[in-house]
């Protein structure tokens, strides 16, 4: 009689344990891809440190990527315009939508630098510059007597230039207040030109 309790056990054992397989899901291995700059491989093919590398846009949010995977951003400058966050080259901008459960680094390695939208400076350069040249001239052209004018045209410059130092130090073009005003002020030279040909 003890021989059939254990074997009952046994089978009740292995019963169970067949059970809890078919019962509990299967857990999906968690994939390692590595992004590089000027990586252009697919999300198949860079899940180790020696083969070729992706953008890190196809690393965190490739179509083979799900919530278990890792994406490890190597050292190096990750441009958008090259296209190194996923986007086409040339194209802008870029939204990388990570679907990989974590995104960091490489651990012990520099940090990466991510430059994006790095073709702005020669536009903005160039309206500011624009700006400034035209507010110039009409300072210099309005006639002494016109003080009111003149200052306010002044403080226009001096404020606008006050803005792109105070840019250095935090990004004042994110904020769209700050940016309303700056705007707004570097219209003032051009609302007094206008006055002063006549124009209405």
């Amino acid at each position: 009689m003890s021989g059939g309790l254990t074997a009952g056990r046994w089978i009740s054992s292995a019963l169970l344990a067949t059970g809890a397989l078919l019962v509990v899901p299967a857990v999906a291995s968690a994939t390692t891809r590595y992004a590089a700059p000027g990586g252009t491989a697919d999300d198949t093919v860079c899940v180790s440190p020696d083969a070729p590398k992706c953008s890190i846009g196809t690393a965190a949010g490739g179509p083979d990527v799900v919530g278990a995977d890792d994406a490890v951003i190597l050292p190096g400058t990750y441009s958008e315009v090259a296209g190194d966050l996923g986007g086409d080259v040339g194209s802008l901008p870029t939204t990388v939508e990570a679907t990989a459960g974590s995104v960091h680094g490489a651990s012990g390695e520099a940090k990466p630098v991510i430059v994006l939208d790095s073709t702005a400076g020669s536009p903005n350069n160039n309206f500011f510059g624009a700006f400034f040249v035209g507010a110039t001239r009409i300072l210099c052209r309005l006639p002494e007597g016109r003080s009111g004018d003149r200052g306010l045209v002044a403080g226009s410059i001096a404020a606008i230039a006050g803005f792109l130092v105070g840019g250095l130090f935090e990004y004042n073009f994110g904020d769209t207040e700050v940016l309303l005003v700056a705007c707004t002020v570097m219209a003032l030279p051009f609302v007094v030109a206008k006055e002063e040909t006549g124009d209405r």
